[in-house]
């Protein structure tokens, strides 16, 4: 699958799988982000966009619990949550005082294809199950650290920064 098949594919796959629940992410906030839609499903947040990377990817992000007091016991617990995970990450974010957590998912682009069933099941499936570490992280770490979830016009702390801002590759070895 190419860029522009895994651009289309996003909100043909919101529409049928959260009809309703999925928006373009585009507002007052940040009115020009183009190709992003926001899903909120059950609690969670989450922003979903196809990367224009050499290699694209469509990238999943989805906020657990913002607001959190910032401590070396939740940053202990959200590394420790990675062990549930399957593939992508649960992450950390700091402010001054509070911090968010977010699960980050990324599933490339060229393994995806409408053809074949299996790969589609896949999409949905890591999406789903990224969702629901998403939602059990919230309960947990809103409970036992405090913090909030995300509101709907939030999405934009999950919007993905690498669009422009890509790290340079490294110097090989035989550069001088």
């Amino acid at each position: 699958m190419d860029l522009n098949e895994a651009q289309n594919l996003i909100p043909e796959m919101l529409g049928s799988l959260y009809e309703g629940k999925y928006r373009p992410a585009a507002d007052g906030v940040m009115p020009d982000y183009p190709g992003g839609w926001v899903l909120e499903d059950d609690g969670v947040l989450a922003f979903l966009k196809a990367s224009r990377t050499k290699n694209p990817f469509l990238w999943v992000r989805i906020g657990a619990a913002l607001e959190i007091p910032t401590s070396s016991d939740l940053a202990f617990y959200v590394a420790c949550a990675n062990k549930d995970l399957v593939a992508g990450r649960a992450y950390l974010r700091y402010g001054n005082q509070h911090a968010f957590v977010g699960i980050d998912e990324a599933i490339f682009a060229e393994t995806i294809s409408r053809t074949h069933l299996p790969s589609m099941q896949e999409v949905v499936r890591r999406i789903d199950f990224a969702l629901e570490h998403a939602r059990d992280l919230q309960w947990w770490i809103v409970e036992r650290f405090g913090g909030r979830s995300f509101a709907a016009d939030e999405w934009y702390l999950l919007a993905p920064d690498l669009e422009g801002t890509v790290l340079e590759k490294r110097p090989t070895a035989n550069a001088s």
